[in-house]
């Protein structure tokens, strides 16, 4: 935002990663600004989760959330709309926000009443800037890989600084109109990607269906949706082309610092590739215990049973690795099929249309062994796959181009919305002119949550 300055006069803040605030800003223990909201559910009250990018809502009002039962419901909750709500276990990742829904949330929960000062959508702010500062990750104790234990004593050891009330509400103000106009930005930015795969999938679809040659005779596949296939080609289970197919332990190998061994989840698996974002490892101990039904090998595949359902990748060269709950190993036999082949099949074609079938009216889009088993995969000659996988690589590398071009756009648009808001927040920019010259807007944040966020409403015990 083009025009905003510091503020005229500014003193120490007393602590070094916040540095100097405006001389008229307040500061206070986090417990002394708000009220513990103790107040049961009723009847009827719906679930009311805090997600990681500042949204506290009913999960009915995130499309496509997959939403989990619980096993016992005692010690829950109510929480109102404008009331600060922080979850336990996520709230080190910025598991919080001001509620915009009327309903109940698990006892893990710190649900606070703002008093009169305090503007709750300004601490939210402030609160979540600590939480990415790494402060709420050092007063609490980490039970588990990304899941920790935040409680209400340690709202006494955060302490946030504030301006006036009126102050609070205009940066406020700012920051949505920030969030509302990046987002709008972002939006833009994601359908010109959606469309770009859209057309890739329709090069690859036709490529792994119909193959290169146009004018080759073809034959009824025996499957509706898919119509006719190359006469030469066969359809076969995938079971048929591995060499072996193994499910993981119905756990997950414990997170150790300092492990070498890399623990691949369902969520380390998207859009075909293997993805080391948010990844953790383990010791030679957990890698050898989550390997004994076999060692992930180079050029096998990895699928996901479950959340999400149906994404594969291949296993790179150079690395040891052991596989997470939900994820099963693909052993390809390569006088067969080509694993790059077979990857493609999975994520197009008939596979895909398998995949996707199997998936509807779901609650939580779940696939069996057998499931896995029977996917149905289009077989050329191995020779006709290579030349297939060329020929696709050739066709979408400009598409790959422009998608990965305008993917980092919108990485960069978000660093610059995260270090704007920042400074907004912490004083370094005085946006109380600006605010009075922007319109007011409704910001819902755009990234929806996934279910690869921690279920907040379990502990250990519950599961």
């Amino acid at each position: 935002m083009e025009g905003l300055q510091p503020y005229p006069e500014y003193r120490d803040s007393g602590v070094p990663w916040l540095g100097d605030i405006p001389s008229h800003w307040e500061s206070s223990r986090l417990d002394r600004l708000f009220t513990l909201r103790n107040e049961p559910p009723i009847d009827g009250d719906e679930r009311v989760t805090a997600y990681i990018n500042g949204r506290v809502t009913n999960r009915k009002n995130i499309p496509g959330q997959k939403i989990k039962g619980v096993i016992k419901e005692a010690g829950w909750q109510r929480i109102h709309p404008g009331d600060f709500a922080i979850s336990g276990m996520n709230a080190h990742m910025g598991g919080m926000g001001v509620s915009d829904s009327l309903g109940k949330c698990s006892p893990i929960y710190l649900v606070l009443i703002p008093k009169p000062q305090i503007n709750a959508h300004f601490i939210s702010h402030f609160v979540r800037f600590e939480a990415e500062m790494g402060l709420i990750r050092s007063l609490i104790q980490t039970i588990r890989f990304n899941s920790a234990d935040f409680k209400r004593n340690d709202l006494k050891s955060l302490y946030v600084w504030y301006p006036p009330i009126d102050e609070q509400k205009q940066i406020c103000k700012v920051i949505d109109w920030i969030n509302a106009e990046v987002n709008k930005f972002i939006s833009i930015k994601k359908h010109q990607i959606f469309l770009l795969n859209e057309q890739k999938q329709a090069i690859i679809h036709q490529a792994v269906t119909r193959g290169l040659d146009p004018s080759v005779p073809m034959k009824p596949s025996g499957i509706e949706w898919l119509g006719e296939i190359p006469e030469h080609w066969d359809i076969i289970p995938i079971k048929r082309v591995l060499k072996r197919l193994i499910d993981t332990e119905h756990k997950t190998a414990p997170a150790i610092d300092g492990g070498k061994y890399p623990v691949i989840r369902t969520s380390n698996i998207k859009n075909g590739k293997l993805v080391f974002d948010d990844i953790y490892y383990t010791d030679e101990k957990g890698y050898s215990e989550w390997t004994r039904r076999g060692k992930p090998l180079p050029g096998e595949l990895l699928f996901t049973r479950e959340a999400p359902a149906g994404e594969a990748c291949i296993i790179p060269d150079g690395i040891d690795l052991c596989m997470g709950q939900r994820v099963v190993l693909l052993g390809v036999d390569s006088q067969k099929i080509n694993s790059e082949f077979l990857l493609l099949s999975l994520n197009s074609g008939v596979s895909k249309d398998y995949i996707k079938n199997k998936s509807v009216g779901s609650t939580v889009p779940h696939f069996n062994m057998s499931d896995i088993a029977t996917i149905p995969i289009l077989v050329p000659p191995l020779s006709e796959q290579l030349k297939i996988v060329q020929e696709i690589g050739l066709k979408t590398q400009s598409f790959d181009t422009i998608i990965n071009k305008t993917n980092n756009e919108v990485l960069i648009i978000a660093e610059y919305r995260t270090r704007l808001i920042t400074d907004v927040v912490t004083g370094k920019l005085d946006v109380r002119s600006i605010a009075a010259t922007l319109p007011d807007v409704e910001n819902i944040p755009l990234e929806i949550p996934t279910e690869e966020e921690p279920e907040e409403e379990f502990t250990d015990e519950e599961e």
